[in-house]
């Protein structure tokens, strides 16, 4: 039991380690090859986090905090 446990945790770290070296291959690549589109896009893939979209009296849908933004605004200045 503990040589399988053993096993299952070296077989993720290996994972982990060879998407990690394949990702930096791939920029390595991309500089290489002076396309930096891919190389940005692969970037942002790899270490930016995803945003995600505030919540503005209750509603998250942009649209909406547009139209309540419009709202307020012509409420105030007209």
């Amino acid at each position: 039991m503990r040589q399988a446990k053993l096993a299952y945790k070296n077989a993720i770290r290996a994972a982990d380690a060879d998407a990690d070296l394949a990702i930096s291959n791939n920029l390595h690549e991309y500089l290489m090859q002076k396309d930096m589109i891919s190389f940005w896009k692969s970037w942002q893939n790899k270490f930016s986090k995803p945003k995600h979209s505030p919540v503005i009296d209750g509603s998250c849908d942009g649209h909406v905090i547009v139209q309540k933004f419009a709202d307020y605004f012509k409420s105030v200045c007209w």
